[in-house]
């Protein structure tokens, strides 16, 4: 699937000039998450909650400097580069599938059929 390369190619730097760009809010509520967290089951809420906060307080002070310097046009970047940002989990999710499509091609055919069996197996022995 050429066409998935050369949009991840096409899409990289603008994906990641927003996360760069996030990356001062993203960091603490990230390093918050993976050492304050000790089950499993705790940490996407716990890391969804303070991901919300440091957005809230990144942005309260993007607000505050436009509005003590005046340059307002600060803003309408700023939330497109935090736009791009959200484009920056997109790609890196469809770099991951592409990762795994390629993984998963290079399985045998007759591997795939075993492992759909037990798939199988697996879902009528919990009846579902």
């Amino acid at each position: 699937q050429w066409w998935r390369v050369l949009l991840l190619v096409v899409t990289a730097l603008p994906s990641w000039l927003g996360y760069a760009f996030t990356f001062p809010a993203t960091a603490p509520a990230r390093w918050i998450a993976d050492t304050k967290v000790k089950r499993a089951e705790f940490y996407s809420p716990v890391s969804l909650a303070t991901h919300l906060g440091t957005f809230l307080i990144f942005f309260l002070l993007i607000l505050l400097i436009c509005l003590i310097s005046g340059f307002w046009w600060l803003l309408p970047i700023s939330i497109g580069l935090s736009v791009l940002s959200y484009g920056s989990v997109l790609w890196r999710e469809s770099l991951q599938k592409l990762v795994w499509q390629r993984r998963y091609s290079r399985i045998a055919a007759q591997d795939i059929s075993a492992l759909k069996q037990q798939w199988q197996a697996i879902k009528t022995a919990i009846g579902t």
